[in-house]
């Protein structure tokens, strides 16, 4: 019986973290208008032009649109991450040159 009762705890554990990941999401694609600046699961940061019920399609450069699933939004893109990005990047090409 005691060793039973770790596995429950375990398992009830990641049972209320997944459903709390799935509001999350549930959140953010209910979110998203058009307009919104978006980082994908792969890093591309792009301005939303469409919103669909499963996709949207996303200005990725000037004149570069894809359409991708929803599923793909990591979430909303801030002035934080692009400034903070430029620092570091600038920085490690600083320190690579001899």
């Amino acid at each position: 019986m005691t060793m039973i009762l770790p596995i429950v705890i375990l398992f009830g554990f990641l049972f209320f973290m997944s459903r709390s990941e799935k509001n999350k999401r549930k959140v953010l694609e209910s979110g998203l208008k058009k307009g919104d600046r978006v980082v994908t699961r792969s890093g591309i940061i792009g301005k939303l032009l469409e919103v669909g019920d499963r996709t949207v399609r996303a200005e990725i450069a000037p004149g570069v649109n894809v359409t991708m699933l929803k599923v793909a939004v990591e979430g909303l893109e801030s002035s934080d991450n692009i400034s903070t990005a430029k620092k570091d990047d600038s920085a490690s090409k600083s320190g690579k040159k001899k």
